[in-house]
């Protein structure tokens, strides 16, 4: 809790006295708050102090002198209380409820508040999570936009190349099929290659050694 400027022990819940009775810690009355003087009890023994003359903080922030009250006036005490100080603690007096219940108030006050905080916190929380989900959702979109883009242009590329093997493949098999054609028609179109026929003349057989010896005889001139 926040410190609380310029507040005074009169007006605070945790402002309790001492019962002379039971010794319980009740709420100091208005009348102590803004006199300084002590109730007095109505019994048939007669007026008698209801509390101590001493205050108590309820939550021990602050000690009052014990032996400075006993021996004040009503007014020296009142100025005491009213008195301004400096008190995280302090706790504004509500009429008819126990230091206590001031105490158990300010406990619930403080859950409370501790519990609207917590869940403020879970909804911010819960809205920056909800924030970076959808970050990374758009980052997953974007990421598979950019590649469905490089998939669209690679398989264009792809399908260009495709189409370009075919198509070559085609012209290859037409170029081919036309040389075959021209070729097929000049081997038919050619003349036949010229035959050279090679007479020999006919062969006699040789002579036997004395015929050849008679033909020679005849080719030499007659003796004289």
């Amino acid at each position: 809790m926040s410190i609380n400027p310029r507040v005074s022990c009169a007006g605070c819940g945790y402002l309790a006295v001492r019962m002379k009775s039971d010794r319980r810690l009740m709420d100091a009355e208005l009348s102590f708050r803004d006199g300084g003087e002590v109730p007095k009890t109505t019994s048939s023994s007669g007026g008698l102090e209801a509390h101590e003359e001493v205050p108590i903080c309820f939550v021990r922030v602050i000690h009052f002198p014990g032996d400075w009250f006993r021996t004040k006036t009503g007014e020296q005490r009142r100025n005491e209380l009213n008195s301004e100080i400096e008190c995280d603690e302090f706790t504004p007096w509500q009429q008819g409820l126990t230091p206590k219940e001031h105490l158990e108030m300010n406990i619930l006050e403080r859950q409370r508040a501790w519990q609207v905080e917590l869940e403020n916190a879970q909804i911010d929380y819960q809205r920056e999570r909800d924030a970076s989900i959808e970050r990374q959702a758009k980052d997953q979109r974007e990421f598979q936009a950019e590649q469905a883009e490089k998939s669209r242009k690679y398989g264009n590329r792809s399908l260009a190349i495709a189409v370009a093997a075919v198509v070559a493949t085609i012209i290859g098999s037409l170029v081919g099929a036309a040389a075959q054609l021209m070729a097929a028609s000049k081997a038919q179109t050619a003349p036949p290659p010229a035959t050279i026929n090679v007479v020999y003349p006919e062969s006699k057989p040789l002579p036997v050694l004395p015929q050849l010896v008679d033909e020679l005889k005849g080719l030499l001139p007659a003796e004289r």
